[in-house]
């Protein structure tokens, strides 16, 4: 195996190293460190130019990503529709800089293989390096020039890795090191070096494999990890378990990178060296965010405004029409059994609205009859306290099908509620039951709790503050439970962790919970490839009418309900809006000026330099019909709007 066209050489530049924050960038004696944290950083490697650098991004938007060394002018890897990107593992520059070798799950029975993409939108799709899955496992992928180096282990490991070798030139590779693993290539092409697994010194080797010998001795006392050649091949940077050493190969002195994280790779300053390709143009600014505030005069008819942002007039047969299936009826008069009405809902297709207990509201039925067509079930939730038989009698009469979900108190309700959502929303194959569980004592919780079960397909059950009824604690046996709010944390005898961000959903306050659960919709999105919520609803976390139509909307999209103080924008509702990525394209404020104030309003606006949609609707608005839509045409939830399964399987 000849190593011709292999010399990848240049002056010594830069050593970078990885940290859990993301990357540190310093001089090769170990001064002048930079910390550069825009992503989660992993396994880097360095353009043979040394102007580029290419990671797996750790966290987020995973995938293989370039970038400049300090992470500014970023872009992920274009990417073939083969769903190797997200799993992408160690990059290495390879075919004059145009293309990326990483590995990559997908071979047999899940093993990693090696694939090579170019690195230019459209110039192809990630394609096996070695022409076909090898059947083994094959990491940890090096480049330089026509060669690269790689670890192969069999698919259990059974046996001890081998460093193997792929020439270009010949289209092949070969078994060069037993019991020899995380191999580098010498700038000339002409060298290995590598570890052995349970040896703590550096070994090398020729090229082919042969002259073998250890280089370092002090394994006793300083691990020796991932060496990486120095561009003029006279020094060797290694990872010691605590930072980063840089070995001169003549004299074997080692010198302490202070600072510096793990995974060293050097940068070769060879301006002769081919240009990496670079970002495509930045996209055009985004709109400005709308902000709506969406407000009848009283709570029933906030309620139907805010159905009215959304839902078709029946019969309607345009395109884009949103016809509701069912409606869902709650009393406007007490907040517990509409708690958990958001995911019903979203399940049943349709709006939730609010009615006096004693008298069906008479805007209320003008919104039911508007979206509803005869012979659909409007669902009563609660018991006849809550809503009266006269008001199920009249909504009867007006030709609907009524299907009352109650239960002697609220957590009997909720359970009646849960029960149909569960038969609703099937649950997946061999995946347990999911139920949202929050205070029924106080609104806040469970109202920004909405989206998050119904982003999951799961129910919503209400526990007795810190306490759990013996029913609530029978229907949630054999599931499992996401806790929101700390009262609801206690009952289930568990504590927030920071796992995720799906562990942390107790906040200090109601504000910060609700922006907490947020956290977690934007991160379950993430996990799932959904596209990023683009719509947030806020309303008034001292009062509930408001936040009860509102939420259900929210819910519905899978879009956080955003709480705050009435009179100042809540810190952690202004946190929460102003780190959401990309930003929100849609605001909409639920209730009139004094349920939230117009300055809680100008603050939304000027933090996210939006442009105020005033005065107040009286009616539907094409505009924020559109935007609404765009909510669903890039949710891959499909028109069903029924939960995503990854979504699903990502908070377990």
């Amino acid at each position: 195996m000849s190593p011709a066209n292999a010399t990848e050489s240049g002056s010594d530049g830069l050593i970078l190293t990885s940290s859990n924050l993301g990357v540190i960038v310093q001089n090769a004696d170990g001064s002048n460190p930079h910390t550069y944290t825009a992503h989660s950083v992993g396994n880097v490697s360095w353009s043979s130019d040394g102007s580029r650098i290419a990671w797996a991004n750790r966290a987020g938007l995973c995938g293989i990503y370039t970038s400049a060394p300090d992470l500014t002018a970023d872009w992920a890897m274009p990417g073939g529709g083969l769903g190797t990107d997200c799993y992408g593992d160690h990059p290495t520059w390879w075919d004059g800089n145009q293309k990326l070798v990483y590995s990559a799950g997908g071979g047999t029975s899940g093993t990693d293989q090696l694939y090579a993409e170019p690195i230019q939108p459209g110039a192809g799709a990630p394609t096996l390096l070695l022409g076909a899955d090898s059947g083994f496992e094959d990491r940890h992928p090096v480049a330089v020039g026509n060669l690269v180096a790689f670890t192969r282990t069999p698919q259990y490991a059974i046996q001890p890795p081998q460093v193997w070798i792929y020439d270009k030139a010949t289209g092949t590779a070969h078994k060069v090191l037993d019991n020899a693993q995380d191999a580098d290539i010498s700038p000339d092409g002409k060298s290995l070096v590598y570890t052995v697994p349970g040896d703590n010194d550096l070994y090398t080797s020729a090229i082919d494999g042969t002259g073998a010998a250890k280089l370092t001795s002090d394994g006793a006392t300083v691990q020796h990890q991932t060496p990486a050649w120095s561009p003029t091949g006279t020094r060797i940077a290694f990872f010691d378990g605590s930072h980063s050493e840089v070995l001169d190969v003549a004299s074997k002195a080692e010198t302490v990178l202070a600072g510096s994280g793990s995974q060293p790779v050097w940068q070769p300053v060879n301006p002769n060296a081919p240009k990496p390709p670079l970002p495509p143009a930045p996209p055009p600014p985004p709109e400005p965010t709308a902000v709506q505030r969406v407000a009848g005069s009283d709570r029933y008819l906030t309620g139907v405004k805010v159905s009215q942002q959304y839902w078709s007039d029946k019969g309607d047969t345009s395109k884009d029409a949103a016809l509701a299936k069912s409606v869902v009826l709650a009393t406007g008069a007490s907040f517990p059994d509409a708690l958990a009405g958001g995911p019903l809902a979203s399940a049943v297709d349709g709006p939730l609205l609010l009615t006096e207990p004693g008298t069906l509201t008479p805007q209320t039925q003008a919104e039911i009859q508007r979206v509803l067509p005869a012979g659909s079930t409007v669902y009563v939730l609660g018991g006849t306290a809550a809503i009266s038989p006269a008001v199920a009698n009249k909504v009867a009469s007006l030709g609907y099908r009524i299907d009352r979900l109650g239960g002697s108190d609220r957590f009997g309700t909720s359970i009646a509620i849960a029960q149909e959502v569960e038969r609703l929303v099937p649950a997946e194959p061999g995946q347990p039951r999911l139920a949202v569980v929050a205070t029924g004592q106080s609104f806040a919780d469970a109202l920004s709790a909405g989206p998050l079960a119904t982003t999951i397909g799961a129910p919503i059950l209400l526990t007795d503050g810190s306490a759990l009824s013996s029913s609530t604690r029978k229907f949630l046996t054999g599931k499992l439970s996401i806790p929101v709010g700390v009262p609801a944390y206690k009952a289930l005898g568990v504590a927030p962790r920071p796992d995720s961000p799906c562990t942390m959903l107790a906040g200090s306050d109601r504000y910060s919970t609700s922006a907490n659960v947020a956290l977690c919709l934007s991160h379950l999105r993430a996990g799932a490839n959904l596209a990023p919520i683009g719509l947030a609803g806020i309303a008034t976390g001292t009062a509930y009418p408001d936040a009860l139509t509102g939420g259900a909307l929210m819910a519905y999209f899978g879009s956080p309900l955003l709480l705050t103080d009435p009179l100042s924008l809540s810190s952690a509702t202004a946190g929460a809006l102003r780190n959401a990525t990309p930003h929100f394209y849609l605001v909409e404020i639920f209730g009139g000026s004094n349920a939230v104030s117009q300055g809680v309003e100008r603050s939304v606006v000027n933090l996210l330099g939006a442009r105020d949609l005033a005065p107040m609707l009286s009616g539907r608005s094409t505009e924020i019909r559109g935007l609404i839509q765009k909510q669903i045409a890039t949710d891959i939830i499909g028109s069903s709007k029924r939960p995503a399964a990854a979504a699903r399987s990502a908070v377990q």
